[in-house]
């Protein structure tokens, strides 16, 4: 029964949503796609958005399209900018719902663009929000991996922010998970402690 209730899985609802803004006028562009199935783009041809100069296609994707709320991704997939504008470009991906436990991780793939990608999460499950004290981690466009900060409470959202600054045009991929929701972790020390139960049951009637 303890078990049971252990690793039974939280319903919460998520809510999906991405902004892309510009330093300059003409500020926030509006009017997202929402595809559904866990994923939101700017797409469209020749591009999905054009911003100051900026052009380019983004689509972002989560549950229940890439991984689940016991174990979290976000997942920037198709940021392809054709034209490199003025100012600095901010594409912000959020949602909510989460409820894994454990370290994060920010990946950021090829790209010849420069800037930096950056993650917050907010145990008030509020949507593409960036909680001071609360940023998991950050690094430069292009740098690979890097393991982030811990995530203590269930309920939470998830936000990255990527800032593009300048380059090449070019394609980039920002991935940011928790690998380990926690339920190992969990099961593990469930079975520890029934065990140690058991043992000192036979030792007493020893």
């Amino acid at each position: 029964m303890c078990a049971a209730l252990l690793v039974a899985p939280l319903a919460y609802a998520n809510t999906i949503g991405l902004t892309i803004t510009d330093a300059s006028p003409p500020g926030t562009l509006s009017g997202t796609e929402q595809i559904g199935g866990g994923a939101i783009a700017y797409v469209g041809v020749p591009y999905g958005f054009s911003i100051d100069g900026w052009e380019g296609s983004v689509t972002g994707t989560t549950y229940p399209a890439d991984g689940s709320p016991s174990q979290p991704m976000l997942d920037l997939n198709t940021i392809l900018i054709q034209s490199i504008g003025t100012g600095n470009l901010v594409i912000t991906f959020g949602a909510t719902g989460y409820t894994g436990l454990g370290a994060s991780y920010l990946y950021v793939g090829g790209t010849s663009l420069t800037g930096t990608f950056a993650a917050w999460y907010d145990p008030n499950n509020g949507l593409m929000t960036t909680p001071a004290g609360d940023e998991l981690g950050s690094e430069a466009l292009g740098a690979g991996g890097v393991s982030g900060a811990r995530i203590g409470a269930s309920n939470y959202s998830l936000t990255e922010v990527v800032t593009i600054t300048g380059g090449a045009p070019g394609s980039m991929d920002t991935i940011l998970t928790i690998p380990d929701g926690g339920i190992t972790v969990m099961m593990l020390g469930s079975a520890l402690i029934g065990l140690v139960a058991v043992r000192s049951k036979f030792s007493r009637k020893a």
